[in-house]
């Protein structure tokens, strides 16, 4: 092989063409920049947050057009930490005339300006700011103030901006442990972004970004390795890599260098090649495929199950590994709730594993369709939780016994809807299907999903799994 190395980010993805994944995140976003809505993007350091702010602003006129304008700014940079600074490199991205800015001028003079400024900006365009590493200016109360937010709240709620943040921890905690008091952050949605869905860690190790792609083998080897860790796989990609220019793979020596590279990035402590859960207090150990099929033995007539895995294999562990012990061979009729993947995708995922769809009723609720066809409804909007229990409702009326219901991830709810109103769809899904007489499986993906909704939906459930 005498090709480069194409696996050398260890840095915000610039190009484009070399993001991966991601498009309910993106789609979520620009859905709220086109009503002017404001988006919070939250997740631990080296997830992507900025490399999807940067895509956003890369990409952003295929889907919105001309008549918007979203521009990134690094809140790291020294130039904006001062409301002037920060003040005038917005309006320095528009092509606005930044120094109507002035130091002399005064705090609230300045904010009125820039208030204008945003309004005149109006009348050419819509603006979209985004703004990275969000932290850094909440921290420096004495420079940003609660007027501070107040004003760029009061623009934002009259539709004349939109905002979208990124940062480590929600708004309500920065804005609360800055000790402010501006309702800032009430006008966010909050985007958790976590680690790859298996089918976005599989996109990205086979992404045509080398000549020659990595076998089945490898590509085990390496979601083994990163474990749908974006950061983490790019690196274990790079070592492979290097490996196969040096003409032969030494899985030993590839998982020291790769421990030994990601030691200094790592935020959580784990060993190289293991699972990621730690099991704490009270908490059951993850579950082998024959211990989950006892556990589900006790799945019957109005039972609610909740699974919780871990995103490395979660798919296969949390989802599919069920369905085909509930359809197969217990035979069991459902309606399959599809909101982290396609109709599409699970279908095909499932006939390669031979689980018998005909015993199975989709509803898709993230393709951006309507309509259905033999196996499946299509909804076009996820936050359309009434339409949803419409038709989870009907199609269970129209089903025989023995029947559930499986949610396929609950925490993918979570970037199109706010954490309450998921809460109140639940329980009343539960109700119904308790009056029914129907059964419901929810699956989640562990640490993309608040403790506050598991702890308001475990009462209802008569157990817990934890499949690792």
């Amino acid at each position: 092989m005498n090709f480069r190395n194409p696996f050398v980010n260890r840095s915000m993805i610039k190009t484009p063409g070399e993001f991966v994944g991601r498009a309910r995140e993106v789609k979520s976003i620009l859905d709220r920049v086109v009503k002017m809505q404001c988006s919070s993007v939250v997740g631990e350091r080296r997830i992507g947050k900025s490399s999807l702010l940067y895509y956003i602003c890369s990409t952003y006129k295929k889907e919105l057009g001309e008549g918007y304008e979203v521009i990134y700014l690094d809140l790291q940079r020294a130039k904006m930490h001062t409301y002037t600074g920060f003040l005038s490199e917005i309006l320095k991205k528009f092509d606005y005339p930044n120094d109507v800015i002035k130091e002399d001028s005064g705090f609230l003079r300045n904010l009125c300006i820039f208030e204008e400024a945003i309004e005149e900006l109006n009348e050419k365009i819509k603006p979209v700011v985004c703004f990275d590493e969000f932290e850094n200016i909440t921290r420096r109360t004495g420079e940003f103030t609660d007027d501070f937010f107040e004003s760029l709240r009061s623009l934002a709620n009259s539709g004349k901006i939109a905002y979208i943040t990124a940062s480590k921890t929600s708004l309500y905690d920065l804005c609360r442990g800055g000790k402010l008091t501006s309702p800032f952050y009430n006008i966010f949605t909050n985007i958790n972004l976590g680690k790859f869905s298996g089918y976005e860690a599989d996109e990205f190790v086979g992404s045509n970004r080398v000549l020659e792609n990595f076998n089945k083998e490898e590509i085990e080897f390496i979601l083994n390795l990163g474990e749908n860790h974006p950061f983490y796989l790019e690196i274990a990609c790079w070592h492979v890599f290097e490996a196969k220019l040096k003409g032969s793979i030494d899985r030993s020596k590839i998982r020291k260098e790769f421990g030994e590279e990601i030691s200094q990035y790592r935020t959580f402590k784990k060993e190289v090649g293991t699972s990621l859960k730690q099991e704490k207090p009270g908490e059951k150990e993850s579950l082998s495929t024959v211990e989950l099929e006892k556990e589900l033995d006790e799945f019957k007539e109005t039972s609610i199950f909740m699974l919780l895995g871990e995103p490395g294999g979660y798919y296969r562990k949390a989802v599919l590994d069920p369905v085909e012990y509930l359809v197969n061979k217990k035979n069991m009729n459902g309606v399959y709730l599809c909101i982290s993947e396609p109709y599409e995708i699970i279908s095909g995922e499932m006939k390669k594993r031979g689980i018998n769809i005909k015993n199975l009723c989709f509803i898709d609720c993230i393709s951006e369709k309507s309509g259905e066809n033999e196996f499946c409804i299509y909804v076009r909007n996820p936050d359309d939780l009434e339409v949803l229990k419409m038709n989870i409702n009907n199609i269970i009326g129209e089903i025989g016994a023995h029947k559930f219901l499986f949610i396929d991830d609950l925490s993918s709810f979570l970037i199109y809807n706010e954490l309450r109103t998921i809460e109140e769809f639940i329980i009343k899904v539960l109700n119904d299907l308790q009056i029914n007489k129907t059964a419901a499986l929810i699956a989640s993906i562990k640490e993309k999903t608040p403790k506050d909704l598991i702890d308001r939906i475990s009462p209802r459930c008569d157990k817990i799994i934890y499949v690792g």
